[in-house]
């Protein structure tokens, strides 16, 4: 029986990680697939970050290998939406909302005004700010700092200033990585302004897929302890599932489309005629 995309995919980094040596013939004869499949397979988790593509096969991405918003808004589409949505619906009206910058958090953003909820919200994510000014049940509150048009945030000790200044309900966040060790960021400018924001937050709520599931990346920006509820579309397993629960940590799994990743595993199982 055919693996499910996300299945091959899990296998592949499995393969790799105990022999970086292969190359994708070796994984189209192991998973059973044509070469074109796993090519689109690496090609897709080289730009998630999950592992760095070369001629004729891959090697893990190093630890400090940052991809940029354009190449991961179009990875774990479905994923990230569901997330968003659950996220979104744990929102009571009236609640302040601390939001950092991100994919997810755009889609976070959206899911708050389809669902009609009255809030304030704090972000530094400038592509957020512009799809919640479009809500009139949403109060928008912009941090002010130096400008990334790549990533569409806001950074810098004016960002960090003007955060600290508030109080929230709710800090809404996305990072890089999640690991035993615990949240972890690739970006020093993301990890300053996360680092403030869960200061003044009430509860910390993070929005991961479960890509990011066992990943380290360059800085630590909190530990399991200090996360309340964990929103993604898997549970971790393991030993990270083991230590989020001793944590006291509350895992939300979204219920993702199967009828579009079915698709998206269809296009991605096809072999060459």
């Amino acid at each position: 029986m055919r693996k499910s995309k996300s299945e091959r995919q899990k296998r592949l980094i499995s393969l790799i990680s105990s022999d970086p040596t292969l190359l994708i013939r070796d994984l189209a004869g192991d998973l059973d697939v044509s070469r074109e499949t796993i090519r689109r397979d690496l090609d897709e988790l080289s730009k998630a970050g999950r592992l760095h593509r070369r001629y004729g096969g891959a090697t893990f991405a190093p630890i400090g290998q940052e991809v940029n918003f354009s190449n991961r808004s179009v990875v774990m589409v479905e994923e990230r939406k569901a997330i968003a949505k659950l996220a979104a619906s744990q929102i009571s009206d009236n609640e302040v909302v601390m939001l950092g910058s991100g994919v997810t958090s755009q889609f976070f953003a959206s899911a708050l005004v389809a669902l009609g909820t009255k809030a304030t919200v704090i972000t530094n994510s400038v592509t957020a700010a512009v799809t919640l000014g479009k809500s009139e049940h949403i109060r928008t509150l912009v941090a002010p700092g130096e400008y990334d048009d790549q990533e569409g945030f806001l950074w810098g000790h004016e960002t960090t200033d003007f955060i600290k200044k508030f109080h929230a309900d709710v800090v809404v966040f996305s990072v890089d990585g999640l690991s035993t060790t615990g949240v972890m960021e690739i970006d020093s400018r993301t990890g300053w302004i996360l680092r403030r924001m869960n200061e003044v937050g009430r509860r910390k709520m993070l929005l991961i897929d479960h890509s990011k599931h066992d990943q380290r990346s360059l800085e630590l920006i909190c530990s399991l302890e200090d996360i309340d509820i964990l929103v993604t579309d898997r549970p971790p397993t393991g030993e990270l599932g083991t230590n989020l629960q001793m944590a006291g940590v509350i895992v939300n799994c979204a219920q993702v489309d199967e009828k579009s990743l079915k698709g998206m595993d269809e296009l991605g199982a096809e072999s060459l005629a």
